[in-house]
Protein backbone atom coordinates (compact mmCIF):
# COMPACT_ATOMS: atom_id res chain seq x y z
CA UNK A 1 0.00 0.00 0.00
CA UNK A 2 1.20 3.59 -0.69
CA UNK A 3 1.09 4.32 3.68
CA UNK A 4 3.35 1.33 3.95
CA UNK A 5 5.89 2.26 1.45
CA UNK A 6 5.81 5.92 2.65
CA UNK A 7 6.84 3.99 6.48
CA UNK A 8 9.72 2.59 4.63
CA UNK A 9 10.73 5.30 2.87
CA UNK A 10 11.02 7.68 6.30
CA UNK A 11 12.49 4.79 8.26
CA UNK A 12 15.39 5.13 5.97
CA UNK A 13 15.27 9.05 5.40
CA UNK A 14 14.97 9.90 8.83
CA UNK A 15 16.71 10.09 12.31
CA UNK A 16 17.17 6.88 14.35
CA UNK A 17 14.98 8.90 16.97
CA UNK A 18 12.61 10.43 14.95
CA UNK A 19 9.24 8.22 15.36
CA UNK A 20 7.32 6.69 12.47
CA UNK A 21 3.22 6.31 12.80
CA UNK A 22 1.77 3.61 10.30
CA UNK A 23 -1.43 4.99 9.42
CA UNK A 24 -4.01 3.74 6.54
CA UNK A 25 -5.66 -0.04 5.91
CA UNK A 26 -4.27 -1.57 8.78
CA UNK A 27 -7.24 -4.62 9.81
CA UNK A 28 -5.37 -7.06 11.46
CA UNK A 29 -1.80 -8.45 12.83
CA UNK A 30 -0.27 -9.33 9.39
CA UNK A 31 -0.69 -5.49 8.76
CA UNK A 32 0.45 -4.42 11.92
CA UNK A 33 3.64 -6.34 11.49
CA UNK A 34 4.12 -5.25 7.76
CA UNK A 35 4.39 -1.94 9.25
CA UNK A 36 6.60 -2.73 11.96
CA UNK A 37 9.13 -4.73 9.81
CA UNK A 38 9.07 -1.68 7.41
CA UNK A 39 9.93 0.67 10.21
CA UNK A 40 7.09 1.85 12.42
CA UNK A 41 7.23 2.39 16.16
CA UNK A 42 3.38 2.65 16.19
CA UNK A 43 0.14 2.09 14.32
CA UNK A 44 -3.00 3.47 14.07
CA UNK A 45 -5.70 1.00 13.62
CA UNK A 46 -8.76 2.90 12.57
CA UNK A 47 -9.74 0.86 9.31
CA UNK A 48 -10.84 -2.27 11.71
CA UNK A 49 -13.07 -0.16 13.92
CA UNK A 50 -14.51 1.86 10.74
CA UNK A 51 -15.25 -1.46 9.07
CA UNK A 52 -16.55 -3.99 11.64
CA UNK A 53 -20.11 -3.41 13.25
CA UNK A 54 -18.80 -4.87 16.96
CA UNK A 55 -15.52 -3.04 18.05
CA UNK A 56 -14.57 -5.47 20.41
CA UNK A 57 -14.47 -7.94 17.42
CA UNK A 58 -11.73 -5.81 15.83
CA UNK A 59 -9.77 -5.81 18.36
CA UNK A 60 -9.62 -8.99 18.21
CA UNK A 61 -8.76 -9.38 14.60
CA UNK A 62 -5.41 -6.95 15.40
CA UNK A 63 -4.14 -9.76 17.52
CA UNK A 64 -4.70 -12.95 15.76
CA UNK A 65 -3.39 -13.90 12.12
Amino acid sequence: TLSLGNVRAFSQLLEPDKYIFGVGGIENLRDVLQFKRAGAHAVQAATVMVDSPLQHAAIDRLFKL
